[in-house]
Order: C-alpha cells, then structure tokens, then sequence
C-alpha cells in the first residue's frame, strides 16, 4: 500500500503532465535555453517511476528521438547514450524521493525555481562540457607519419638508378698498345723466342699481350724466364707472364695500363645484364670485369666458401659490399639471409635493419662465439629435415616444401671482415664449429666468406685453406703473403684499387678489375629496404644470449677454465717443464689430443705463467722450474 508522500508525489506529477503541455517553436533546436522543448522534471520522475501509467493521460510525448537525433549529429554515440540531462534529473529526483515530505511537495511545486533555471544551467553546461569537446573529435586525423606507411607484401628489388652508372667504354691507347707490341717482339727475337705478339686486348687496368708461337718445338715456358727483362725494357713496375692462358693456344703479358687511363667498373653495369637478372646460379653474385673486357659473376653456391685478402686500401672491403648488394638485388628475404659479423664495428653497420639479415649485424665479440653456435645448429636442423623428406641439398628440400604448402628454408651466408681478430682468442668450441661448417654446411645452404688484411700462415690456418677452395686475392705486400692466399706469387704484383686474382672451382686463377660500389650508394639503397619491408629477423641477440647461457660450460659456453680442467693438464705441465718442450704440434702427438685441446691446455698454462705467449717465428719458452710448478698447480 503506497504511503501519504507517494501518493501526493504521483498525483502532482499527473497534474504537471497535463497542464504543461509544451508550444512546438520548429526554428529552436532541441539543444538550448527553452525548457519546454525538454523533458520536464515531472516527465523524468515519472518515466523513471513507471512510464507506462502515463501513456493514456498525456497529450504531447516529447520528441525524445529528434533530441537525439540532433545531438548524434555533433555528439558521439557514446555520448547519446550517456545523456547528462537525464542523469542530471534522474540523480535529482533520487534526492527529492529521500527528502522528507515537506521538502519534496515544496521542490516539486516551485516549478519557477526548478525547471528553469536548473535546465538553464544544465544545457549551458552540456554545451560546454559535451558538445564541444565532441566536435574536437570529428575532426580529421592528421596523415599518418611515413614510418607508419603500409609495408609492401611482394618484394621489389631497389631501383638501379640509386647506383652508378658507367659510361661502358674503356680506354683505348693504341699508340702505347703498338709502341708496346713492337719492344715486345723486339726482346723476344733478341733472346731467340721464336714468339710474336698475335693481338692485344685493351681490360679496364691491364692490356693483355698474346704471345702465340711460332714452332711447335719453342718451349712456352722459355717466356717466363726473361720477366724481369721484359718489366725492365717496358719500364712497368710489375708484369704478368701466363703460360698459357686457360683454354687458349696463346700465352699472355698482362701490362698495366697507365693510372689516368684505368676504366672503373661499376656495380650497376654488371647486375643490370641479362646474364645476371636470368642466371641459373643458385647464389649469383657480380665481381667484376677481366683482363678480356668480359663480366664476371661467381656462384657462391658453387664456391662453397671465400676466403678475401688484401692489404689496407687494396677493395677488399668494396668487394664483399658488391657481394652483399648482389644478393640483396637479386633475392628476397625469403630467398636469402646474410649474416654479417664486423670487428670494425663500422663496415657493415650500415647494413643495420634491413630484411635480408639473419641476426642484427654482430659488432660485439661476446656474440661472436653464440652466433657461430647458433649457424651450426641451425645446419645440424637442416640436416635432419633434408634426412626427413630424402632430399640432398637445400634446393631440392625447397621444392618438396613448396610442393607441400609449407615455407622455404632461406639460403644463409656468413660474412666476416677481420676474421683474424675474432679468431685468434676464440675457444676451440669456434674453431670446432667454424671447421664442420666448411666441410658440411654446402648441402644445408650455409655460406661462409671471410676476409683479412693480413694473409700470414698464423691466421690462415691450414684447416681454413683445406676447406675453402675459392680464393678472392687483392693486393698484398710480400711473395710470402701471396703464396698463403694462392700457393704462387701472384698477388704481390696486382696494381690495387680493386685488381685482383680469382681463383674459382674448375676456372683456374682469373685476373680482373673488381666492382666499385660507395657508401653514398649503399646508403641510398639501404633506406629503400628500411622504408618500405619489415625486418624480421630469424634469431635475435637475446636469444643468441639465452641459448648461450643455456649450455653450460664445457658444452660450447668458451668456459675459459676449460683447460686446466682438462684431464691432462697437470701430466702436460710437468711434461713441459721436466723437458722444457712447449710444442703443442709435439704434445698433441705424444697425449694423443686433438690440436684444440691442446692449445687450450697451453692457453691456460700461459695465463698461469708456466710458459710464454707465442710470437711469430719464436717457440714458446718454459718460465717455472719444477718446484715453482708444483706451486702453482697446488694454489689452483
């Protein structure tokens, strides 16, 4: 049974809605000063009450949808359906219901004193509070910025026209080829060669002589002897006798051309060819222009692996740049990962970014040692799924998987400028991994290049020189360097600038001008790769880091106790030091270990100041007696 304040409360709210019927005014928009144009406060506690008892006594319903429909026009939905002149009302006659009963009938009759002046004040406050800040809103967001710019799905290789171009003609002296041709013939009558100069062939640093004999019982060789001779009468710093020349019935005299009439070869004139955009190479890579005028393009998928070397200044590092933008211009990063480890923290930096890479480019030595760990497990992975779907290299694995729906393995291909200071403090875990991956990486679609500037037999191990049959050789300083690079003098006698020897599986030992590319160029087409195609790398540092840490020492970590924890290292002490023998190619021998482990031993031994550190051309010397041994070993 409803009490005396409910009944009083209901029947004024009747009398209200009869009585304050409201004047239609169509030029007054819902949203403004005139309360009658909203719903009243009475309209409001009633609906909230029970709407449906007023339907049958009300005259005039308000226009709740044109209201909202004009504020959906500059208000958000979100604010529609949060109206504050509702919730202003509704929270208000929720504090009338709990006032007493005087209160109530006195708030409710004043009609002067509530309706106007509240609804006033509310609609200003919702056209300042509301209103506005929502038209704020249905502005138009400003462009995007350009690193939000959709990235493009299909990969396009970068334009040529962010390289240099040649102007494709080479220098031709022929007065100097023919005042050349006839000294020639002229010392080679006068030292009884029955030889003549057949022709001449201008190359872009050399002009190349052919010598074709004249009888068949001249012995070719007989050339070679008068070298000197011949640089002398020439007046050149350096010539190069070919006897003979590969596939030719001539023997050849590589002259260099004078330093203002060398050709520079670029980059763009070798992979914007036919030949190169068509090659059937599995890894096609442009390397330069030889002594014939010819371009020429290496398989590193034949290689397997390079080995560069070079003095200071010699393009040895303008080389392997040429090798990375082969790839990139050639392959997408679906097609082929490089893996970019740099020393000098500043020749492949640059390359920082870009999809083509495996891992972000190692400049740090702590994550030389886990990346190379993480390529040879990634080859033992490829191994075991080349055994699973019967297949012997990664191409045919990349058509059984392509036929199957399922992504390609990427070729992978390991470049190292400045090997040598990596390597010579590197544990035997390294030099364990870095030997099986010369020897079974090929199949797995792993390549390794590595460069030095200093080819002495000291970095060069024979390991190294076993394995990698393909050898890029630039300028060097000495026949002995030479002879560690090719096993021939040779290189000592390049002109430098890019003049270099190839020697490449099954072609023999190829002279030419290799491809010049700037950092200018290499920037430009960097940044085309960074706008327009995510990175996604196969492996990050971190994880390099983790799986790292998650080997434990001993197990690949480059524990660097490991040697004096070796079984034999107190046996191998005493051995040194009673004998005053410090020869690990000895001891390795005597204890039957493998030369790492050995050298580990001795590393350690070193450290301990039991034996000398090695130089080149001395032998370590013993530093302890027997007694200072015995101390040492007992404080360990």
């Amino acid at each position: 049974m409803k009490n005396k304040n409910s009944r009083k409360k209901e029947y004024y709210i009747h009398q209200i809605v009869r009585e304050n019927e409201p004047q239609k005014n169509e030029n007054v928009k819902p949203v403004s000063t005139n309360v009658r144009n909203t719903p009243t406060y009475a309209e409001n506690v009633g609906y909230h009450l029970d709407p449906s008892r007023y339907d049958s006594l009300r005259t005039y319903k308000p226009k709740e949808e044109v209201f909202e429909e004009e504020i959906e026009e500059v208000i958000d939905t979100e604010v529609v359906n949060n109206d504050p002149v509702e919730d202003y009302y509704s929270a208000l006659a929720d504090e009338y219901v709990e006032q007493t009963d005087e209160t109530i009938l006195n708030d409710i009759i004043s009609e002067d004193d509530i309706e106007e002046p509240v609804v006033e004040e509310v609609v200003q406050e919702v056209k300042e509070e509301v209103i506005t800040p929502t038209v704020k809103q249905t502005i138009p967001v400003s462009p995007t910025p350009k690193s939000k710019v959709v990235r493009k799905k299909k990969y396009l290789a970068p334009s040529l026209d962010l390289l240099n171009k040649g102007n494709g003609t080479t220098d031709k002296d022929v007065s100097l080829a023919e005042e050349q041709k006839a000294k020639i013939n002229e010392i080679l009558e006068k030292y009884g060669i029955k030889a003549h100069v057949a022709k001449y062939i201008f190359g872009p640093t050399v002009i190349m002589y052919l010598i074709e004999l004249e009888s068949l019982s001249e012995d070719v060789k007989s050339i070679r002897k008068i070298e000197d001779n011949l640089a002398m009468y020439l007046a050149c710093s350096n010539i190069r006798i070919l006897t003979p020349i590969p596939n030719m019935k001539y023997a050849g005299i590589e002259i260099p051309k004078p330093v203002d009439s060398r050709s520079i070869v670029y980059l763009r004139d070798l992979i914007s060819t036919k030949e190169f955009v068509n090659s059937k190479y599995a890894l096609p890579v442009a390397v330069g222009m030889n002594s014939f005028g010819e371009k020429i393009y290496a398989d590193i998928g034949d290689m397997p692996h390079g080995l560069c070397a070079g003095e200071t200044k010699s393009g040895k590092s303008v080389c392997l740049n040429t090798i990375i933008l082969s790839l990139i211009y050639h392959y997408s990063a679906e097609d082929v990962r490089i893996m970019l480890l740099d020393p000098k923290t500043v020749e492949f930096s640059k390359y920082s970014d870009i999809p083509h890479l495996a891992m972000p480019v190692i400049i740090d030595k702590n994550y030389f040692e886990p990346a190379v760990i993480w390529l040879t497990d990634e080859m033992e992975r490829r191994y075991q799924k080349l055994n699973k779907y019967g297949a012997v290299e990664l191409s045919e694995l990349n058509e059984e998987l392509v036929s199957q729906g399922l992504p390609k393995e990427p070729y992978i291909v390991m470049i190292m400028d400045e090997f040598n200071d990596w390597f010579m403090d590197a544990s035997s875990t390294v030099d364990d991994c870095i030997t099986k991956l010369m020897q079974k990486a090929r199949a797995a679609g792993i390549h390794i290049i590595l460069a030095t500037q200093r080819p002495s037999a000291d970095v060069i191990k024979g390991a190294i020189k076993a394995n990698i049959p393909t050898r890029l050789a630039f300028k060097v300083s000495s026949f002995a360097d030479s002879s560690v690079i090719l096993g021939q003098s040779a290189a000592e006698k390049l002109e430098g600038k890019g003049d270099m020897i190839l020697r490449y599986p099954g072609k023999g030992d190829i002279r030419l001008q290799g491809a010049l590319v700037t950092n200018k160029e290499i920037k430009s087409v960097v940044e085309y790769l960074r706008d327009n195609y995510e990175v996604n790398y196969i492996v990050t540092l971190e994880e390099l880091q983790q799986s790292s840490a998650s080997r434990g020492p001993g197990n690949g970590s480059g524990d660097p106790n490991l040697g004096r924890n070796d079984e034999f290292f107190v046996e191998v002490c005493y051995h040194v030091v009673r004998n005053q023998n410090a020869s690990v190619n000895q001891l390795q021998k005597i204890f039957g270990t493998s030369f790492n482990r050995m050298d580990n031993m001795f590393r350690d031994m070193q450290l301990l100041g039991i034996v000398s550190g090695t130089q080149q051309g001395t032998k370590r010397k013993v530093l302890v007696t027997e007694l200072e041994l015995e101390e040492i070993l007992n404080n360990l």
